[in-house]
């Protein structure tokens, strides 16, 4: 399976760059028969913003079976992302998209959520600046690993509608 980590999605609900690069890699490993499974989780924090939603539109555009694409609500950080893919989802190995700069750190701390994940770079670009935040950020998750928001299971081997907050056909 494969995991989206959200990011900047525009106030008209289209995908940011680095956003879209990360979904158009998913779709493409889900295509070439890679991974069965898509996990999107991002930040749905308030109601005029909603990655996972931006997202899923964007993936079920591009033709991937609806039951195969799972969204995650409360993907606020990357930490977030990975622990409930753990604890929510059940994920135990994993492909993770992203850009190279975000990828250690990434990488890390899937694994400190106790997944078998592996990094899939998108391209090299990123924020280097707020990266290096990030990286102090996620070294005290990985050391003392603090809850998340946790939620009903929601087994990754299941129809995704199921995480859906307004399930479609």
């Amino acid at each position: 399976m494969v995991i989206v980590p959200g990011a900047g999605v525009r106030s008209d609900g289209s995908l940011g760059q680095p956003v879209g690069e990360r979904v158009a890699a998913a779709v493409a490993l889900h295509e070439a028969g890679v991974v069965e499974k898509i996990l999107l989780s991002g930040d749905n924090g308030s109601e005029t913003y909603n990655e996972p939603d931006a997202m899923r539109e964007a993936v079920l555009e591009a033709g991937v079976p609806a039951a195969d694409v799972f969204t995650d609500y409360a993907g606020f950080s990357t930490w977030h992302t990975m622990r409930r893919a753990r604890d929510v989802f059940g994920v135990d190995t994993a492909v993770v998209v992203t850009q190279g700069v975000y990828a250690a750190r990434t990488v890390d701390l899937g694994h400190a959520a106790d997944i078998d994940v592996q990094g899939y770079v998108v391209r090299d670009g990123g924020r280097r600046g707020r990266e290096w935040l990030a990286r102090v950020r996620g070294l005290g998750e990985a050391t003392w690993r603090p809850t998340v928001t946790s939620g009903p299971p929601i087994p990754i081997t299941g129809d995704g509608r199921t995480s859906w907050s307004e399930p479609v056909d």
